[in-house]
C-alpha cells in the first residue's frame, strides 16, 4: 500500500498551512481548498494527529467488493458499515478540519451513495481519548425539525466550525409544486466543549443561493410580511408573474411557510398546506 502523511504545527503561518500535506509528493487536497472536505483513498496510509495530542495516528479503510467497508485505526479495525459495497453505488471517507483556526485536531466523515447525485448515509466523526465517535449521523429518513430528510446531496465547512448540508427539500405541495426543485442548507455548529454538531437555530432555512429556478404563478397570491397567519398582506402576486422561492419555513405535519420574490423584488410570504 502507498504511504501518505497529513501534518500540522501549532504556530506556522497560514502560507505553510496551505501546503501542510504530505510526504512523498501527492497532495492529498487535489486542487481544494485545505478547508473543504477531501476524498480519502481506499487502501492508502494517512497520518495526521486527529486529536490534537501532539502525536500522529496512522488510519485507512478498505471497500472490498461484496464487504463491509472498514476502517482502521492505528492497526486496529475500529468501525464497519452497517451494509455491504454492493448495496451502495459509491461509498468513501474524508478528512476534514471543521475548526482549523482554533484547533488543530481534525474530523473523519462517511458517505455512501444509493444514486449517483444522492448520499444515503452520512456521518462525522471524531478521534478524542484513544475512542471514535460520532459527531453527526444522518440518513435519508432523519427527523430535522419539522420534516424529514430527504435526499442528502453535499456537504461542506467554512473552517470555523460550520458544516453545511445541502439536501432536497422534503416538500411536493400544493401551488404547483413550488419547492419540488428546490435545494435547501442545514447549517450545524461544532464547538469543542459541546462534543457534538448543533443544528443552527434558525427556524427558517436559506435556499435562495441554490434556488435560482423561477416559475409563472398560475393564479393571483397573496403574500404576507411575516411568516405568520395573524401577519399582514403586503403583496399581491400577479397571474402570470415570474417568481422565486427564497426561504423556507418548515411547519408540522408537511406544512410551510415560503418566501416568494419578483425579479424586483417584491414579494413576501405564503402559506403551503401539507394536506392539499
Amino acid at each position: 500500500m502507498k504511504q501518505k502523511r497529513m501534518g500540522l504545527a501549532a504556530g506556522l503561518l497560514f502560507a505553510v498551512l496551505l501546503a501542510f500535506f504530505v510526504v512523498p509528493a501527492t497532495d492529498i487536497r487535489a486542487e481544494e481548498e485545505f478547508h473543504k472536505i477531501q476524498k480519502l483513498e481506499s487502501g492508502v496510509y494517512y497520518t495526521f494527529d486527529l486529536d490534537g495530542d501532539g502525536s500522529m495516528e496512522t488510519f485507512y479503510y478498505t471497500k472490498e467488493e461484496g464487504k463491509k467497508v472498514a476502517f482502521c485505526l492505528n492497526g486496529k479495525i475500529i468501525w464497519k458499515s452497517t451494509k455491504r459495497t454492493d448495496s451502495y453505488v459509491s461509498c468513501a471517507w474524508y478528512f476534514v478540519n471543521l475548526d482549523r483556526y482554533n484547533d488543530a485536531s481534525g474530523e473523519l466523515i462517511f458517505q455512501a451513495k444509493k444514486k449517483k447525485n444522492q448520499i444515503e448515509e452520512f456521518s462525522l466523526w471524531q478521534y478524542q481519548n484513544k475512542k471514535i465517535s460520532s459527531l453527526l449521523s444522518l440518513t435519508e429518513d432523519s427527523e430535522i425539525r419539522n420534516f424529514t430528510l430527504k435526499n442528502i446531496l453535499s456537504a461542506g465547512t467554512d473552517g470555523r466550525g460550520w458544516l453545511s448540508i445541502v439536501c432536497a427539500t422534503p416538500y411536493e405541495l400544493a401551488e404547483n409544486d413550488l419547492l419540488k426543485n428546490y435545494k435547501m442548507t442545514l447549517r450545524f455548529q461544532y464547538k469543542k466543549k459541546w462534543n457534538k454538531m448543533k443544528l443552527s437555530s434558525a427556524k427558517m432555512f436559506d435556499i435562495s443561493y441554490y434556488g435560482t429556478k423561477r416559475f409563472t404563478a398560475t393564479k393571483k397570491l397573496r403574500l404576507r410580511k411575516r411568516a405568520q397567519g395573524t401577519a399582514s398582506y403586503q403583496y399581491t402576486v400577479r397571474k402570470g408573474e415570474s417568481l422565486r422561492v427564497e426561504k423556507l419555513y418548515p411547519k408540522k405535519h408537511g406544512a410551510a411557510w415560503v418566501k416568494l420574490c419578483n425579479e424586483a423584488g417584491e414579494g413576501g410570504w405564503l402559506y403551503l398546506r401539507g394536506d392539499r
